[in-house]
């Protein structure tokens, strides 16, 4: 199927786990900066607290920078990518590769980033373009659940 999609399915691929990856990274600094730096910062004497908290802003910085980057490669990139190729493929209803486009683009390139800069108004849409993600999951499993593929994608029957 990758192959009949052409680049589009691979690089939605690729850039789906390489945002995995750095969801990984954003995780392992949460841990440090939630469940590690706070013991360590009560049980430091007086002088070294502000050395503490000054690890915990970078680390809190790094890890909103992580957080940012995971969520443009997986859902801006990525989600945008196997849009594309369920356009390409026609196999699948069009109207699953349209409803996931717009939300990709508009929360996962657009909506997402400008929220994380400050714009209020688009850090209001997140949550519902999440929402519409969540959807589109759900009507693209019962679409391939009631699949029938043709002989091209290897069918037998």
């Amino acid at each position: 199927m990758l192959k009949k999609a052409k680049a589009y399915a691979l690089f939605g691929a690729v850039m789906y786990y390489v945002g995995m990856t750095i969801t990984l990274m954003h995780e392992i600094l949460r841990v440090a900066l939630f469940v590690k730096l706070p013991p360590a910062y009560l049980a430091a004497p007086e002088s070294s607290k502000p050395a503490i908290a000054v690890l915990g802003g970078l680390l809190q910085y790094a890890e909103g920078m992580f957080a940012l980057m995971a969520f443009i490669v997986m859902f801006g990139l990525g989600l945008s990518a196997f849009a594309l190729a369920i356009l390409s493929l026609r196999v699948i209803p069009h109207w699953l590769g349209w409803t996931l486009l717009i939300p990709a683009v508009c929360v996962g390139l657009i909506g997402y980033p400008l929220g994380y800069f400050g714009v209020t108004v688009a850090g209001m849409l997140v949550l519902p373009g999440m929402l519409m993600f969540f959807v589109w999951l759900v009507s693209m499993a019962v679409v391939l659940l009631r699949w029938n593929p043709p002989r091209e994608f290897g069918h037998v029957g």
